[in-house]
């Protein structure tokens, strides 16, 4: 399901992607605000690496 579907008309939305060492700070100060986290996934490190990769072939090509 597409991240956007549940949404309102004349809503928005935002999608992070963070590090945990700041992580409690962040949802912290997003409640304080009025904010909900929704959904929290770990990105497999391989992952990452693997798409840092190919953005830095794409870049250098």
């Amino acid at each position: 399901m597409p991240l956007a579907s549940p949404l309102s008309p004349e809503s928005s939305a935002l999608v992070i992607a963070w590090e945990n060492t700041w992580a409690a700070r962040l949802t912290t100060a997003l409640r304080a605000s009025g904010g909900q986290v929704v959904l929290m996934e770990r990105i497999p490190h391989d992952d990452v690496v693997r798409a840092v990769s190919a953005l830095d072939e794409e870049v250098g090509a």
